[in-house]
């Protein structure tokens, strides 16, 4: 019994955006830290913990979403 598989979004598209979340997040993470070490300011130390809430916030709350997106798939 052969069953095929059809996405009404794109897979690949959903890991890429996923990926380039991921680099935001490193990039941002890594300029702060960097900040925070050549000036050591504690206010880049606050900045970072907002960003990394914020992030997650984001991720959280998108999770509804993504599983949305991989339980579209049309099994026939």
């Amino acid at each position: 019994m052969f069953f095929i598989i059809r996405f009404r979004f794109p897979f690949f598209l959903l890991c890429f955006l996923i990926l380039c979340l991921l680099g935001l997040f490193i990039f941002f993470f890594t300029l702060f830290i960097s900040y925070t070490f050549l000036f050591g300011n504690s206010f880049f130390i606050f900045l970072l913990f907002i960003f990394i809430l914020l992030f997650f916030n984001l991720i959280l709350n998108n999770f509804h979403f993504i599983f949305n997106l991989s339980s579209c798939a049309q099994v026939e």
